[in-house]
């Protein structure tokens, strides 16, 4: 999951709004029989954006070429 926050991805403190936000999500895709592998937090989908991992991973860095992301 890609969560597009243009304040949060420079934003510690927001980080647990986000985790509750990819649990909830979760646990819906749950339901269906979905399982979330990964969520990332960025502040857009253009090259240079900040992101991070939302589930406590540590991996964080700059968007690339999101044209080259076949999830983009």
């Amino acid at each position: 999951a890609v969560i597009v926050d243009d304040k949060g991805a420079g934003c510690p403190m927001c980080a647990d709004e986000h985790r509750q936000l990819m649990d909830a999500l979760t646990d819906e895709l749950a339901d269906h029989g979905v399982e979330l592998i990964a969520a990332h937090v960025v502040a857009e989908i253009a090259g240079g954006a900040r992101w991070y991992c939302v589930d406590g991973c540590g991996n964080s860095g700059l968007v690339e070429d999101p044209a080259a992301s076949p999830s983009a």
